[in-house]
């Protein structure tokens, strides 16, 4: 479609210059577009030009419809498309608003009747609304917290159009904290988005904080749903996970938490990780758990997305539990304070959260030395955390030998090249964050042959 409407050229007449015109034409996502006043029209010379449409003050034209209206060209050798809410995908003789209708410029004649004939085809009406509607405040029941940064092309295709699938769309306070996107397509699409849906939450940073840290932070501040859940851009809530959460809250009130399972998807695989037989495993076999720090020790310190979880607002909101910002991995981090929070939480076998775990622009597949100084900042939180909850030990005989192996120096082999000694030199000074809790470690042959081939090759003698 793109090759054959390639240097296509529409002129789009509008009434007047008014702000809505205006408006109108800059939303429009084809490129190739130039708007001229009615009554300048008998003095442009519409022949140059491939396609000519009309705008009106009392549509809204969103940001395909030039597209849509291109693409029945395509398919079709008629001289016009009109939109209807009629018959559709039918030919045509005559169009019913030429405000709805694109002409083709070589077959045009201005002043023609809407009723003298043409030959045309007839599109669905969509990408047209009639006026803005109304913002209707109600009570919700699920606050979802989606934080934005230049991940627009993601945010309607796969995050908002996997809420939309839930049986509780109606029954969740979505909150967009867009947090300094600078992408045109981003911007655009936040505004349809919120054009067609009024009542969502909107807030949004002039400048980007490196991390979804601060605008999920700020979506739990301005959250006013009694049950609070998070879910990113390029991610997606699968099946009606969502409402089966909440209904297992909704009929036991003394739940502070409900989680469920994920699948987790790359350019090589797809997984399936299931929290559910985790935590009967490190629980006695229930699904319940009533003693949330005794369940943290007994599992390692396991944690699940924060996005297939379903937690009260009032546990993060009275305890003030925040993301560490302008850090990167503090969903786990997170996950656990919350669950050391919550009285009584529970696991269910439902698949909740779809992570596409490879997507283009992503800190943890864009490797260089920012990524080990965003993880710096996360150690010296955690390290707080660990002290604090006297979970240091639990951590260090069951997770930091694992961790480090699989976590730290496995990206150091997907650093670039240029930034590989700086980066290694980052990582050696996380490593020995934990120097002084040494005799918490088992001792790892294999662990410690690799930090000594990383001190050789950047010459760190400490």
């Amino acid at each position: 479609l793109k090759t054959m409407l390639k240097d296509k050229r529409v002129l789009v007449v509008v009434d007047s210059l008014s702000e809505t015109s205006k408006k109108n034409f800059e939303r429009q996502m084809y490129p190739l577009k130039e708007m001229v006043q009615l009554d300048m029209l008998s003095q442009t010379d519409v022949k140059s030009f491939d396609f000519i449409t009309f705008f009106s003050d009392e549509y809204i034209y969103e940001e395909y419809h030039l597209n849509e209206m291109l693409s029945g060209f395509v398919y079709t050798d008629v001289d016009f498309i009109t939109k209807s809410l009629a018959s559709v995908h039918e030919f045509a003789a005559v169009f019913e608003n030429k405000y709805l209708t694109m002409f083709d410029a070589q077959a045009y004649v201005p002043n023609k009747q809407e009723n003298e004939q043409y030959s045309g085809y007839t599109i669905p009406l969509t990408e047209v609304m009639k006026q803005e509607k109304s913002i209707i405040r109600t009570e919700k029941k699920l606050s979802v917290i989606v934080p934005i940064h230049n991940n627009g092309r993601y945010l309607e295709d796969k995050c908002f159009r996997s809420l939309m699938r839930s049986s509780i769309f109606k029954d969740m306070e979505i909150i967009f904290v867009n947090d300094g996107s600078t992408d045109e397509t981003t911007i655009k699409i936040i505004e349809r988005l919120r054009r067609r849906n009024p009542d969502i939450v909107y807030i949004e940073f002039p400048e980007g904080s490196g991390s979804a840290s601060r605008p999920r932070n700020e979506g739990i501040k301005v959250a006013t749903s009694p049950y609070v859940t998070f879910l990113d851009p390029d991610n997606e809530a699968t099946g009606d996970g969502y409402a089966e959460l909440l209904q297992a809250l909704d009929d036991d009130e003394s739940l502070d938490m409900v989680v469920g399972n994920i699948i987790k998807e790359d350019h090589i695989r797809r997984q399936r990780f299931n929290y559910h037989g985790t935590v009967r495993k490190y629980n006695d076999g229930k699904a319940l758990i009533t003693d949330t720090k005794a369940f943290l020790e007994q599992a390692g310190l396991r944690a699940q997305s924060i996005q297939a979880m379903v937690i009260k607002r009032e546990v993060l909101q009275d305890n003030d539990i925040r993301m560490v910002e302008g850090a990167a991995g503090q969903d786990t981090l997170f996950f656990q304070e919350v669950m050391l929070h919550c009285e009584k939480a529970l696991a269910m076998n439902v698949y909740v959260h779809m992570y596409y775990a490879f997507v283009e622009g992503s800190v943890t597949n864009t490797l260089g030395v920012k990524f080990f100084d965003k993880y710096h900042k996360l150690e010296i939180e955690r390290i707080k955390f660990l002290e604090e909850n006297q979970l240091m030990k639990t951590y260090l005989e069951k997770r930091f030998n694992f961790y480090v192996k699989n976590w730290y120096i496995s990206k150091i082999e997907r650093t670039r090249p240029e930034e590989r000694e700086e980066a290694i030199l980052k990582f050696l000074d996380i490593y020995r964050m934990y120097d002084k809790y040494k005799r918490y470690r088992e001792p790892d042959i294999d662990l410690e042959e690799m930090i000594s081939a990383l001190k050789q090759e950047v010459n760190d003698s400490n």
